[in-house]
Formats: structure tokens, sequence, C-alpha cells
């Protein structure tokens, strides 16, 4: 594929996140059926399994030959191309699951492990955020600017619990040594969200460890293209298949928290 950043793109994939997250909306809020997959938070509905076929075999007929690789299905073959699709069909199944309306779809098109167009649609509050690499960041068509610089005291902050029993431990430390820090701090349990949030100035400052690349990918984007910072947990420069992240509306406060935690011990 060339020129992937075009708007015909971008307008693709919106609409299919939006078809996917309107056919999670008659499902929300009834007997939706869900099993474990490991452990007691980690949980998959008939609404995952539904939508990410839903959105695969859109993808694979608008762009035929492009791998899909997704949070709940097989991956497609040569999924280690220099592109392909990355695809949570719903993140934030817990939200989802209890009846909470902070969940969306999200959908990355990613070119050697970063993305270049990113869509995270939130059905439930019919918020859009997109970005293409260089292009700039929406929500709902309006661009995504981020202006303010704030100091740590008036953040408000977010961050997320791992699934990994061994990573908790490290999420609990880290939580306890930032509140008392910031202003408050938040779970949403939708990492897509928490980054897009960011973007939108809804939320100052995210971190997360444990993360999946699906969890990550098409938030990021929109946030980098906000003119957010995203590093690692440590300060060190992001990767995106690393599982950890630390975004914030500024690169002085995302140092500022990373330099909490390697005081702590918690540089991961």
């Amino acid at each position: 594929m060339k020129n992937v950043y075009i708007k015909k793109e971008i307008k693709c994939l919106c609409e299919i996140a939006k078809k996917a997250g309107k056919a999670l909306l008659p499902i929300f809020r009834d007997n939706v059926q869900y099993s474990f997959k490991a452990g007691r938070a980690n949980v998959v509905t008939e609404a995952d399994i539904l939508v990410e076929d839903m959105i695969r075999s859109k993808l694979r007929r608008l762009f035929p030959g492009v791998p899909v690789v997704g949070e709940e299905l097989s991956d497609d073959a040569g999924t280690r191309d220099d592109i392909y699709f990355l695809i949570d069909p719903l993140d934030g199944t817990l939200n989802f699951l209890h009846g909470i309306p902070l969940f969306a779809v999200s959908i990355a098109l990613v070119e050697k492990s970063y993305p270049k167009i990113g869509v995270v649609y939130a059905p439930a509050l019919d918020e859009t955020f997109c970005a293409a690499d260089k292009c700039g960041s929406f929500l709902n068509n309006k661009l995504l600017r981020i202006r303010k610089s704030l100091p740590i005291e008036q953040a408000l902050a977010a961050t997320g619990w791992p699934y990994d029993p061994q990573l908790l431990e490290w999420a609990k430390r880290a939580l306890l040594i930032v509140q008392p820090k910031v202003q408050e701090v938040r779970i949403l349990g939708a990492a897509s969200l928490e980054m897009c949030y960011v973007a939108a100035e809804f939320l100052d400052i995210y971190w997360e460890i444990g993360l999946a690349p699906w969890d990550i990918a098409a938030g990021w984007l929109v946030l980098k293209e906000a003119g957010g910072c995203v590093l690692d947990v440590n300060g060190a420069d992001f990767n995106p298949i690393s599982g950890r992240i630390l975004a914030g509306v500024s690169e002085a406060l995302c140092r500022e928290i990373a330099s909490i935690f390697i005081d702590a011990g918690l540089g991961v």
C-alpha cells in the first residue's frame, strides 16, 4: 500500500470503527455472555468476537492483502509484514460488561511497528478520535492541539491495573507514590480512551504497564499528533511493543513522573 495517510483511508477506517461500535450498542447493558481468559478481570464477551470478526471482514474486503492482528481471533498470515492492521474490537470489556459507557473500538494501520493511521471510537459517547502521521489529530472533526502546561499538583492523572499478577505490585506502588503529588488519579479502564483523553486535555497524565500492542497503537498516534508526549515509564524512548507507556500533555510533566518512578525503584 502507498500513501496510507490520505483522507480516503482515514475516512474508511473511521466508518469501519463506527459501524463496529454501533453494533455493540444493542448488546450494551443487556444480558451479555462472557467467559474468562486469564484471571477474574480478564474477560471476553460475545461482543468482542462478533465485532472483531466484523472489522476483519471489512478490512480484508477494502484492503486486500494487508494482514490483520487482533486481540481475540487468530492473526492473519504475514503479520510480520511491514504494513498491517492492529485492532481491539472492544477496549474496556469489563466496563462494557458492567454497563459503564467507557469502552471503545480501536483500529490502527501500522508500518514497521509504528502506527500511521489511528481511530478510536467510543460508541456510547459517540466520540470519534482519529489521527494520521503528520496530518494532525481530531475529535469529532475538531482539531486537537495540546496547549496547556501545568504543575504536577494540578494534573489529573489516570492509570490502569495490569492483568499479569506479577505486575500488580508495581502498579500499586506507582499509584501510591504518584497520587499525593497530583490533583487526583483516576482508573478509567480503557487504555485507548485514556490516551485520547490526554490528547483532548481531559486528562493530563496517564501511565500503565502490561499493555498489548492493540491497546496502545491508535491512541498513541492520536496523542502524538495532538502534540502530547509519550515515553516509557522509565523516561526512555517509547517502544510500542514494550507494553509500558507514560503519556502526558507535556514532556516536562512526563519527565517529572518518570523521575518519581525511578527514585522509587520503579524504573522497570
